[in-house]
């Protein structure tokens, strides 16, 4: 996995009680947003809430209800502590939520001694975020009565709160500001976004011939990825999974099944097959929370699983069973750019080389997807010594092919299966200096033609061993 952003980053201590966590407190008055933003940080961000209100009902169990008992413990804790008793609590309950805790929202600070509290924690990072909104707005947001408000509105504690706005790190307006402008603008400022410079993304598109064996090869390579993606259609020529004997997956990303712990994305434009999807995803035990299905993702003309209606065309936002896990890729591959997450894009490979697939190339995938270039750390192009066919009826190996596909993709590496008499003369090799005299040369005029070194190996079609030249 690659290094989260500063705001992310854990210490080494395993209990977490040592680590430095990034902390956003969130300032204004009441009807300014504060529990508004706090929620959306913990369902974009996986922030971990707490809550100022929580803590003092924690510390006085029989404190009435309403608002203003809160603001009376409050301003007297603040007297009796300087304002250190909220630091003192926010600190105590982030190492029980380790290791989700990197990231704590404190709904809400009322006074600069709150605030200063937990700046001079060596232990964490203060991000103080003001929100502001005109008093006729804020009231009417409120669930309190009008004379609720106006006594609420008028405690010495509520008033002080305008002037914590010069000392935040963030002043906002909700007022003029949405909602979702406000988390762009709290996350951008927490650095949550991630660096556009990072190379997070590898892209793994099939070869020059067809019926490729891409599946083969992101099994093995999936393990050291934290997001597999895929577009495109149906991986062709695999078998029908089935709960009793399943090997490979046509819907699901191949190497779901060899990296359980990754997010599984099936972006835009990916067409569906219901049935096909709801077997592979019980054989898998896909929960929603890692199986995030696009909105755009359309359904298959003529389902079994598709209801009929005036028109063919269905999307997945149409189809109630899936609500849960539909999230626009844009949204989970910017989640996963923030937490450094590395992703593994596979594109459907075309059945054969005169039906080439709009996401049979590299750019085609990145751009389905809506990936930027500047992402790709690496291109894997997975190649064959020839259509299985011809190698068995003993046709020469098609250079002009593999020089075009490398053309188009620009590979940084090839994953090449060596099939016919070359197969057959080094199935047994588990290293590539066993290899016969005539595969190596084979191999280093492709890789002469390609421009691209062979770094993955396949001695056999059938066989599940791939010979690493390079650590993947």
């Amino acid at each position: 996995m690659g290094s989260p952003p500063p705001c992310l980053q854990g210490g080494s201590s395993p209990g977490g009680a040592n680590m430095t966590v990034t902390v956003v407190v969130v300032s204004g008055p009441i009807g300014a947003g504060k529990t508004t933003l706090a929620q959306r940080l913990v369902q974009r961000f996986g922030a971990l809430p707490l809550s100022t209100r929580d803590f003092l009902r924690e510390r006085f169990p029989r404190t009435g209800e309403g608002l203003r008992p809160m603001q009376d413990l409050g301003a007297s804790l603040d007297r009796e502590t300087a304002g250190r008793w909220l630091a003192d609590a926010v600190l105590a309950a982030v190492p029980s939520h380790a290791p989700r805790s990197h990231l704590v929202v404190v709904d809400a600070v009322s006074s600069a001694p709150q605030v200063e509290g937990l700046r001079r924690s060596p232990r964490a990072r203060v991000v103080h975020v003001h929100l502001q909104a005109s008093k006729e707005e804020r009231a009417r947001r409120s669930r309190m009565s009008g004379t609720a408000f106006e006594e609420a509105r008028a405690h010495p504690a509520e008033l002080a709160v305008d002037a914590l706005a010069p000392l935040a790190d963030l002043v906002v307006d909700t007022q003029r500001t949405a909602p979702d402008a406000v988390l762009v603008r709290v996350a951008g400022q927490l650095g949550l976004f991630g660096r556009p410079s990072e190379r997070l993304v590898d892209v793994l598109v099939g070869g020059p011939h067809g019926h490729e064996d891409t599946g083969r090869v992101a099994e093995h390579v999936a393990p050291g990825y934290d997001v597999l993606i895929r577009v495109g259609g149906l991986h062709v020529g695999q078998p029908a999974p089935d709960a009793a004997d399943f090997t490979r997956f046509q819907q699901l990303p191949s190497g779901t099944r060899t990296a359980p712990g990754a997010w599984v994305v099936l972006g835009p434009g990916t067409p569906l097959s219901l049935e096909r999807l709801r077997l592979e995803m019980e054989v898998q035990g896909l929960p929603p929370g890692q199986l995030f299905i696009d909105p755009a993702a359309v359904l298959q003309a003529g389902d079994p699983g598709l209801e009929a209606g005036p028109s063919t065309m269905r999307l997945a936002a149409d189809v109630a069973a899936l609500r849960p896990f539909l999230r626009p890729t844009a949204d989970v591959l910017d989640d996963a750019f923030a937490r450094g997450h590395r992703v593994l894009l596979e594109g459907s490979g075309h059945p054969h080389p005169g039906a080439p697939a709009r996401d049979s190339t590299a750019s085609g995938c990145l751009a389905e997807a809506g990936i930027a270039p500047g992402r790709v750390r690496r291109t894997l192009l997975v190649c064959r010594s020839g259509p299985l066919e011809a190698a068995r009826q003993g046709a020469g190996f098609d250079w002009v092919r593999l020089r075009k596909a490398a053309s188009l993709n620009a590979p940084t590496d090839l994953a090449w299966g060596l099939v016919g008499e070359l197969s057959e003369s080094n199935w047994a090799a588990r290293r590539f200096e066993q290899l016969t005299d005539a595969a190596r040369q084979h191999l280093e005029e492709v890789e002469r033609v390609a421009g691209a070194p062979v770094s993955l190996l396949s001695t056999d079609p059938v066989a599940r061993h791939l010979i690493e030249r390079t650590r993947w």
